[in-house]
């Protein structure tokens, strides 16, 4: 994995503790020159080095995030021949030594329903990769987070989009306190595309305020005469009755802010909307859930740990290893000297 946005001791490390790693099997790319000076992967100038790397440990899966950082400073992002300057040779390393490679990347301002036409800089990203997932926030339910395939050269396009909320996981006590990051959890298929997805936040955003103000009132009004809440479903149900579109309640929902919030729970997930003032909150079951996002920000000892070291000019990793306090309740990780952190 070579990851330059988070921090690894902070986010990186956590999340893959949460979402039940073997830290073993983790290896961290960092980089030195031949002056000793420490910098980022860079492609690819660095390829023939990363690739004895990708050999040496046997590396199944190659993670670079983000992608876009990953290229030559002299290079041009924006110009396809430049991006496939990069992006070329590292299919090739993918072909000699077996492993995939998953390459993150943003999104940019565009308020296209093409999903590819949205990805950052060069179409060549795009069109260099084999397969192509897109995650955005559901339009219709806040915190909800949708994941589907638009494009796929060697198998189906028409796989089903699935959804997924981050909740909250505690995933070590220290002395300093309890470690929170964040825990992706599966909720289910959702019955749009990606594609229709994204049509819809385009609707939103056009949406006539008048009708939005309409719709408002009237979701206020609606779940203040159902005690406070009634399930998503039933107010889309009501509103349509009543002349108001989806995207003119989900706007209304928007505006309304911090009065209104989602409960979902169960397996398919069922979200409910609730009004914040005048209405009693509902105690939660188990695997009931604030549709909220959380990320924490505690360091773990272990995070800081120890590093593989290799040899060669470019990819040579520092080594800091850290031994967890006596005192400290057992992880799920004990031999961290046999790890790469």
């Amino acid at each position: 994995m070579a990851a330059t946005e988070d921090s690894w001791s902070h986010t990186i490390v956590p999340r893959l503790i949460a979402a039940g790693a073997d830290l073993d099997l983790v290896y961290r790319v960092d980089v030195k020159t031949s002056e000793a000076i420490e910098t980022a992967l860079s492609l690819p100038r660095d390829l023939a080095a990363f690739e004895q790397t990708v050999k040496q440990v046997g590396a199944a899966l190659i993670i670079l995030d983000p992608l876009l950082s990953r290229l030559d400073t002299s290079l041009d992002s924006h110009k396809d021949a430049d991006v496939r300057r990069a992006l070329e040779p590292l299919v090739a390393v993918a072909e000699r030594t077996g492993a995939s490679i998953a390459g993150l990347i943003h999104v940019n301002k565009s308020s296209s329903d093409d999903p590819l036409t949205t990805l950052m800089a060069s179409r060549a990203f795009a069109a260099v990769a084999r397969s192509v997932l897109f995650v955005m926030a559901d339009p219709e339910n806040e915190g909800t987070r949708m994941l589907g395939v638009v494009k796929n050269n060697l198998g189906r396009v028409d796989l089903p989009t699935l959804s997924f909320t981050v909740t909250s996981a505690m995933v070590k006590e220290t002395l300093e306190g309890p470690v929170w990051t964040g825990r992706l959890e599966w909720t289910g298929n959702s019955d749009r595309s990606i594609r229709e997805a994204l049509q819809a936040t385009t609707e939103l955003e056009k949406c006539d305020p008048t009708a939005v103000h309409e719709a408002a009132d009237w979701l206020e009004d609606f779940l203040t005469s159902k005690g406070g809440s009634a399930p998503s479903s039933e107010v889309k149900k009501e509103a349509k009755k009543e002349q108001h579109s989806a995207t003119a309640l989900q706007r209304a929902r928007k505006k309304l802010g911090q009065r209104i919030k989602c409960i979902s729970a169960g397996f398919p997930r069922r979200t409910s909307w609730m009004l914040r003032s005048g209405a009693s909150e509902p105690s939660r079951s188990g695997g009931e859930s604030e549709t909220a996002e959380t990320t924490g920000t505690t360091e773990t000892p272990e995070a800081t740990g120890r590093q593989s070291r290799q040899s060669s000019q470019s990819c040579q990793s520092h080594q800091t290893p850290q031994t967890p306090a006596p005192t400290d309740p057992p992880s799920a990780v004990e031999d961290w000297d046999n790890g790469y952190f």
